[in-house]
């Protein structure tokens, strides 16, 4: 109403606002107005801001992507009820595919993991219907994915270990890192979140010839006396390898808050100033760099540098290599190869 003073959570924009004035207003809100201004829905809302809102009935609805920008969780709740409501076969493919996308980071198939008996399992354990109602709630945020995600994963762990071949699980049994009477911290980095044949607690080193991270699809090598090694698995130490029985199933545990180093390897212009470009961009995105090298060429005028940056997976490296190619002057960016070989 026009005049009133409306109370917002810090943070607010005018999606909050319209929501704050009447739920369908807020459903139907296509644009705002701040101070007589033109204004993103995601401006953030200050003390004293005059605000007016613009709607259509024929929108369509509120985005998604509401969910992410909004301050007030009554707000957020109102946009959840109203996909839950009229947006059930979206949710449903909408949770399948955030499901998938976590399932295929981790190393694992889908198609295995989230099959019908698997979800089934879940939804019964979570207290839901069947398995459509699971994803139609993962998919418009009433049920928490990384919650479902975990569940379905331990029942993919106990079905490898299942099916774990005798000789196998007793190869296993004989690396397996010692656990501490105190806590299993000790076991927990001797296992770097790697699971082999879906079990943890193995004696694992990540290859310095390629430096996997967690989303990089994964092949383990068993190897005398060090557990098994575990490659990225376009690693050309493990495709040129003959010895087939030493390969073994490793995927990414679920939940992992951990640092990882991995080599960028970018070419540019040898020009000044570009160096300290290039090492702004990881600093704005709040990563660690823990090495620099720089090889300048000066028959071609170019320079490689080779970033070593502390990432947790590797959807930060594709962010920040996406960055760095935007830099300018930069010709060219990689993902390197360690800088050790060997298994």
């Amino acid at each position: 109403p026009k005049g009133d003073v409306i109370n917002l959570p810090a943070g607010s924009n005018p999606i909050d606002f319209a929501y704050r004035i009447h739920t369908e207003v807020g459903h139907h809100c296509t644009g705002a107005k701040v101070n007589g201004k033109l204004v993103p829905l995601e401006y953030k809302l200050k003390n004293g801001d005059i605000v007016s809102v613009v709607t259509n009935k024929s929108n369509g609805g509120p985005s998604r992507d509401w969910l992410n920008t909004v301050a007030s969780s009554d707000t957020r709740s109102k946009i959840r009820s109203w996909f839950k409501k009229e947006k059930r076969e979206e949710n449903i493919q909408h949770g399948y595919e955030m499901l998938q996308d976590e399932i295929k980071r981790l190393g694992y198939v889908p198609k295995q993991v989230l099959a019908d008996d698997r979800l089934t399992a879940v939804a019964e354990a979570v207290h839901v219907a069947n398995k459509d109602d699971l994803l139609a709630s993962v998919g418009f945020g009433g049920t928490a994915m990384p919650g479902v995600l975990t569940k379905l994963v331990e029942l993919e762990k106990k079905e490898v270990q299942k099916n774990t071949p005798e000789d196998v699980s007793k190869l296993l049994a004989e690396i397996k890192a010692p656990v501490s009477r105190n806590n299993d911290k000790k076991t927990l980095k001797s296992s770097h979140g790697v699971l082999v044949e879906g079990e943890g607690g193995i004696l694992v080193h990540l290859a310095k010839c390629c430096n996997p991270i967690p989303g990089d699809p994964i092949t383990g090598f068993i190897t005398r006396g060090r557990g098994v090694s575990v490659h990225r698995s376009d690693c050309p130490n493990v495709l040129k390898d003959n010895d087939l029985s030493r390969l073994i199933g490793v995927s990414w545990d679920v939940g992992l808050d951990k640092d990882y180093v991995v080599d960028i390897e970018i070419v540019c212009n040898d020009r000044s100033g570009v160096l300290a470009e290039i090492l702004a961009v990881p600093s704005e995105l709040k990563m660690n760099i823990s090495s620099v090298n720089a090889n300048p060429n000066h028959s071609n005028k170019t320079s490689t540098v080779l970033l070593g940056i502390q990432v947790r997976n590797a959807d930060q490296v594709q962010q920040l290599m996406n960055r760095l190619r935007r830099v300018k002057d930069v010709f060219s960016v990689a993902r390197a190869m360690g800088r050790h070989a060997g298994n």
